[in-house]
């Protein structure tokens, strides 16, 4: 090693040839020149172990002398010593007594096989006999240096510090020198279990140079010299130690988590005996510490296990800690520093002075352009940008595939296609243009053409859909299905045609595509490689190259990445793809050096007997790069995010097509189902009886009772399945509304007739729970037109029976509520035979009871159907209590008949609002669950819209024809005369009805219960119920009072709810329904 002995660079220097040139040959093997190196390193030694005249000493000098004679060609040289003494001490230290006396031989069998191992260190270099195996072996640690650190990197080559002058002794002693015995042989637990032990020490040896990297950075030679010749420094053990734990994977969404992710699994300390805390270890742990990254104590504490609901919520926990970790008050608060610098690499320039491409308001409008206004971090990363226009300038032929599993590719595109036109607001394309202008090859992204598709993968299929980016939100959705009538999309089928497309896009100068692959199939099989992001390989042609690169990539597993022949659709072997198509990216890395992909390319061409990639004369034709979203973009946090759209644009048009073509069938199912109490109602109002008035007042009394205790609570409660089965089987339904009553004050003939009436309309009641549940399930995937022939049936059982019961049968008024429990046992029976005569369909979403997976999801049902049932039931409740109220009014039977009327109505016309109101939840849903946000959001409003318009239109309709209609329920001429009052006085509350109903329905697809509940809970029970009574009874404006009251209520909920819409963040509710859907 070179000792500085004066202080200027200039005289040190010289020294650094002869180090490096002058040749290592052995040393004489004679006994003193052995003793001496042996007194040198048992003298240095603080180990009682070893001593100067022992036993230990007379053995190191008898290995060493032995392994000379017998490996002539190298001798003794100086480290060897360095070396033994670990290993002679592991070995004498044994705990058995007959063993440790026996050291020397099995110490000498050790050492052997060490310095086999090591042999290539002191050897000269077979392709330059001028340098030896250390000087190799040194110029890597110069490399790995640059891409961990260009910064620190850069400024020792500045100041001519390479590592000759500071780590030759640190490979030819393979650290031993450099540290106490037990973190000596801690690193080398780990260097001889790694089967690329050089490649785990020029790690350590990085990382040791890192550990001094501020005060580095201020030294010149001569002090810096001193820094890293003083090593080791206790401190930089965490540091060292965690270098073989940056290869796992950064599973961060934003900028902070993803350094936070790598700072958790970088940072060691130790863990509390009761294994509640961790403490991070500024200095070197004792040999007895518990000493773990901060990620595996988290693991350990919160791991995952068989319980579904444990295990979710311990993953939670684990992000939430991770995100914070160096937060004040945090386990790695003292990183916090470490945190800035890495964040402050990937920070935007604040100017550009030498930059004359763009005029400020050029830079602005770019950087609106490419959503970067408002953010101060890089989205595409630096490095990227740099091997694109490095392939590019140099006259390679090259695609780029961007892929990945999100929603990103649109804001990908805006800003690599400004790159590509030189108008980025930060990063120069250079002087060759790359958007075809001058004649040559467009390399921007074409979102509008057949340059963009998504992969579906399925047990039986790999299809690649080209024009779309939309995706089957679960694997057994069929895709020919899910694509039909979709315009301007292609499907290629098998892994040989999707080859041979590809391979003639980019033959015909379709130089960049953009791919969303399937996370469903990947997810499902439990993330396995071989149903991952998929990589097409033709190996018979020559003049191809696939790569592709992925921080996802592991260490020993391809992890995220399905490499197949093209020709057999046989996996390629890991240890085939591996470093030759499948590149590995560290994170830290790529971020440190803007070289990188280029050096991990020319790394890859290397491997491959016919592909070399030169800088001046490329022989390389055609490079095929297939790059994972996370490798070249850094994601923002979401309030960076806001302006992503969905990933294709969608036409107003097309969207109120597909609105209205659900809506149609779920509009004749919902009347349909409708139809059996609006004829109980007819049925009962017509009766030829003195009792006409309190039969048709019992029976409202009666749907009111059974609202309140059973069906609010179980319609409400099935609401939960609106949610989870149409952002889990990408459709939606919404049913009705909710109510709210409670008995007082009724007239004793009428609450007798009610009781009866009661007592046969609930023998139906299960049978409709168990029909909603189908339905909603139904509903859910898009199947409609079923559901109308059952409800048809089902009314013509309903109608039939009640009319031959009522009027021809002496049960009369009873047979009525009966022929409707007739009807609803119908319901479900029906669908029964449907899904019985069709086990396909009942097959994709039905696999058996499995009563344990169904208690597990209770919980999540509830924490839907819970804020759903109250959500509808506010209002449902709110309209009964009116019903209550127009009981105890003046000449309350006839109050209570016109108040019939006008509920029956309301409920006729909502049945038009519902049906396009579940066609805007199940797009809602669809898109959501595809991790569409901004589909999403414009179907809210084109729905809202189309709702609001056939609600002026029927409002005007019931206000004219008013009289009419009320003679359709009674013929009574007092009851109609009210009637038509008070629907004159609801229509035009009607469209701030329609209105409410789409936006409900809204926040049931979108998961947002809890907030409606807590609206319409003030905008009935503080505004429109107290004010209902106010007007009606207070003022005298009776019935109609009451409706005017509801009416305002109804619309202080609608404005309510609009504004709160209007500041969603759609991307977050995508994120919450892909969670959702997970469960």
């Amino acid at each position: 090693m070179v000792t500085p002995t004066t202080t200027t660079s200039s005289m040190i220097r010289p020294e650094r040839s002869t180090l490096h040139v002058t040749p290592l040959a052995p040393c004489s093997n004679n006994v003193a020149t052995l003793e001496q190196d042996a007194q040198l390193r048992l003298r240095d030694c603080d180990l009682p172990f070893f001593s100067v005249g022992s036993m230990q000493q007379q053995w190191m000098m008898r290995i060493l002398f032995v392994h000379a004679k017998l490996h002539p060609e190298l001798g003794y040289m100086q480290g060897m010593n360095e070396i033994l003494a670990p290993i002679l001490y592991v070995y004498g230290c044994d705990t058995n007594e007959e063993w440790a006396r026996e050291a020397e031989a099995d110490a000498f069998h050790s050492f052997q096989t060490v310095m086999g191992a090591a042999k290539l260190l002191y050897s000269r270099s077979p392709s330059d006999p001028s340098k030896t195996g250390v000087d190799m072996q040194m110029t890597r640690l110069a490399v790995l240096l640059r891409q961990h650190d260009a910064l620190l990197w850069q400024h020792l080559n500045s100041i001519g510090l390479t590592p000759e002058f500071y780590s030759f002794r640190w490979y030819m002693t393979l650290l031993a020198r450099e540290f106490p015995m037990h973190v000596t042989l801690r690193i080398w637990d780990a260097l001889l279990a790694d089967p690329r032990r050089f490649s785990f020490l020029h790690y350590v040896n990085c990382a040791l140079v890192r550990s001094q990297r501020l005060t580095l950075l201020q030294e010149g030679f001569t002090g810096a010299l001193r820094v890293l010749q003083a090593l080791p420094v206790a401190a930089a053990i965490d540091d060292i130690l965690a270098t073989i734990i940056m290869h796992d994977p950064v599973q961060g969404k934003d900028l902070p988590h993803i350094l936070n992710d790598l700072l958790c699994e970088s940072a060691l300390g130790v863990v509390s005996a009761d294994g509640e805390t961790w403490q991070w270890k500024e200095t070197s742990p004792n040999d007895d510490s518990s000493c773990v990254s901060y990620g595996s104590f988290l693991r350990a504490k919160y791991p995952n296990c068989s319980d579904m609901a444990t295990s979710k919520r311990n993953k939670e926990t684990r992000k939430q800690l991770r995100l914070s970790f160096t937060s004040p008050g945090q386990p790695g608060e003292r990183l916090a520093d470490e945190h800035c610098r890495l964040m402050a690499r990937l920070r935007l320039p604040s100017s550009q002075e030498d930059d004359t491409r763009l005029s400020a308001d050029q830079r602005r409008a770019a950087m609106t352009a490419a959503q970067l206004d408002g953010s101060e971090y890089c989205f595409i990363i630096p490095a990227f940008f740099r091997l694109v226009q490095h392939l590019h300038s140099t006259g390679v032929s090259f695609n780029l595939i961007f892929r990945t599993f999100g929603d990103d590719l649109v804001r990908i595109a805006a800003e690599f296609n400004l790159f590509c036109e030189n108008r980025h607001p930060f990063f120069a394309a250079g002087p060759i243009a790359m958007d075809g202008s001058d004649g040559g090859i467009d390399r921007r992204i074409h979102l509008n053409s057949m340059r963009h598709g998504t992969f579906y993968r399925s047990d039986g299929d790999t299809v690649l859909v080209m024009g779309t980016f939309r995706q089957p939100p679960c694997v057994s959705t069929p895709f020919d299905e899910f694509y039909r009538g979709e315009p301007n999309v292609t499907l290629i089928r098998g892994i040989p045609a999707i080859a041979t497309h590809l391979s003639t896009a980019w033959r015909s100068q379709q130089a960049t595509l953009a791919i969303r692959d399937f996370y469903p199939y990947w997810f499902s099989k439990q993330e396995a490689a071989s149903a991952g992001k998929l990589l097409v390989i033709d190996e018979t042609h020559q003049d191809l190259h696939a790569v592709f690169f992925d921080d996802n990539i592991l260490v020993d597993d391809p992890h995220i990445v399905d490499a197949r022949c093209a020709r057999t659709n046989e996996e390629i072997p890991w240890s085939k793809a591996k470093e030759l198509h499948l590149l590995r990216v560290e994170p830290l890395d790529v971020i440190a050096d803007n070289e990188y992909f280029i050096a991990r390319l020319k790394q890859s061409l290397e491997r491959s007997p016919t592909k070399r990639l030169e800088e001046q004369t490329p022989l390389l034709q055609n490079v095929t790069l297939a790059i994972q979203d996370e490798d070249h973009v850094l994601k923002q946090p979401d309030h960076h995010r806001q302006g992503t759209n969905e990933p294709e644009q969608v036409s107003l048009r097309q969207e109120l097509v597909e609105l209205l073509r659900l809506a149609y069938p779920v509009q004749l199912t919902t009347a349909l189902e409708f139809l059996p109490g609006f004829s109980c109602t007819v049925l009962t109002g017509h009766l030829d009886s003195p009792l006409k008035k309190e039969y048709v007042d019992a029976a409202t009394l009666s749907i009111m009772f059974s609202n309140i205790t059973g069906y609010a609570v179980g319609f409400g409660l099935m609401m939960a399945l609106d949610t989870l089965c149409s952002q889990a089987f990408g459709a939606k339904r919404f049913d009705k509304i909710g109510v709210y009553a409670q008995s007082g004050l009724i007239d004793p003939v009428v609450s007798e007739l009610a009781q009866v009436y009661s007592r046969y309309n609930l023998i139906g009641m299960p049978f409709v729970f168990l029909y909603d549940i189908l339905r909603r399930v139904m509903q859910a995937q898009n199947v409609m037109s079923p559901m109308v022939a059952i409800a048809v049936i089902s009314n013509v059982v309903q109608i039939g029976s009640g009319y031959w019961l009522a009027y021809h049968t002496p049960m009369g008024f009873e047979g009525i509520p009966l022929s409707r429990s007739l009807g609803n046992i119908t319901l479900p029976l029906m669908v029964g035979v449907y899904l019985q005569y069709n086990r396909a369909f009942r097959d994709q979403w039905w696999s058996g009871w499995n009563l344990t997976a169904a208690l597990e999801h209770i919980r999540l049902f509830l924490s839907l159907g819970v804020p759903a049932m109250l959500m509808h039931a506010m209002e449902w409740w709110a309209f009964e209590m009116i019903s209550l109220m127009a009981g105890v009014l003046p000449d309350a039977i006839v109050a209570i008949s016109a108040h019939a009327v006008n509920t029956s109505v309301v409920s006729m016309v909502y049945m038009v609002f519902l049906g396009l109101s579940v066609a805007t939840n199940i797009r809602v849903g669809n898109h959501l669950g595809a991790n569409e946000p901004a589909r999403a959001r414009m179907t809210s409003f084109v729905g809202i819209g189309l709702v609001g318009f056939l609600g002026a239109v029927l409002a005007w309709g019931i206000f004219w024809w008013r009289h009419a209609i009320a003679e359709l329920f009674v013929n009574d001429t007092e009851t109609i005369a009210m009637a038509g009052h008070v629907i004159m006085v609801w229509a035009p509350f009607e469209i701030s009805e329609a209105f409410n109903c789409a936006i409900q329905g809204i926040y049931r697809g979108a998961g947002k219960q809890s907030q409606a509940v807590r609206t319409n809970a003030f905008s009935y029970y503080v505004v429109g119920v107290p004010l209902a009574y106010l007007l009606a009874l207070k003022a005298g404006w009776g019935v109609g009072g009451l409706w005017i009251g509801i009416g305002i209520g109804v619309s202080v909920s609608f404005t309510a709810l609009w504004l709160m819409m209007r500041r969603w963040d759609w991307h977050q509710l995508a994120v919450d329904a892909e969670h959702r859907t997970a469960e």
